[in-house]
């Protein structure tokens, strides 16, 4: 488990902040991704996307980067398909849309494209560069009823006992089998 685990299992503990549900995988897929506007960025006559990341504030960040002259701002560029992805968090496309679209694009299997996209919006998400937006389970519901051809062909409805986006607990992948002597 690591320090920011602890820490916010820590915090939940001393009623310092709430407890974050876990979301289900159709939940995960109907959220919708926004991109921070904050964050000032542009596109290249190559279609890459460079975003202006913000150096991190705090008196310890501030110390940090004077001690070690790091600049104010730094430039992130984005290859094709992470600016492709980019472009499709304009706040009105949920997961499943991108998958989509990913799918149609690339030619890729939708198990490889949700598998790469859900962990490359992780990454965006927690550097502070895209946020979600998951609708309720009324506009959920509402929406699987209005277009249930959506969903595709064998897909189960959403219950509570799917299997969840989660995030691995450690960074191992395994115990090794061998003994210390």
């Amino acid at each position: 488990m690591g320090v920011g685990q602890s820490v916010g299992k820590a915090l939940v503990k001393l009623r310092l902040r709430e407890a974050q549900p876990e979301l289900t995988r159709d939940q995960a897929l109907d959220a919708v991704p926004v991109r921070n506007p904050a964050l000032v960025w542009r596109e290249t006559d190559t279609g890459d996307i460079v975003i202006t990341v913000p150096r991190r504030e705090g008196r310890t960040w501030g110390l940090l980067a004077w001690v070690f002259a790091v600049p104010q701002t730094r430039d992130l560029t984005l290859d094709e398909i992470g600016s492709h992805v980019w472009n499709l968090c304009d706040g009105e496309r949920s997961v499943r849309d991108l998958v989509a679209s990913l799918v149609a694009e690339y030619r890729l299997t939708r198990r490889e494209v949700e598998a790469s996209l859900t962990q490359y919006l992780r990454d965006l998400g927690k550097r502070g560069m895209i946020g979600f937006a998951v609708p309720k389970a009324e506009e959920r519901a509402g929406a699987a009823e209005e277009a249930p051809e959506e969903r595709g062909a064998g897909t189960a409805p959403a219950s509570e006992d799917q299997p969840t986006l989660r995030r691995r607990r450690s960074g191992r992948k395994g115990r090794s089998s061998r003994r210390r002597t």
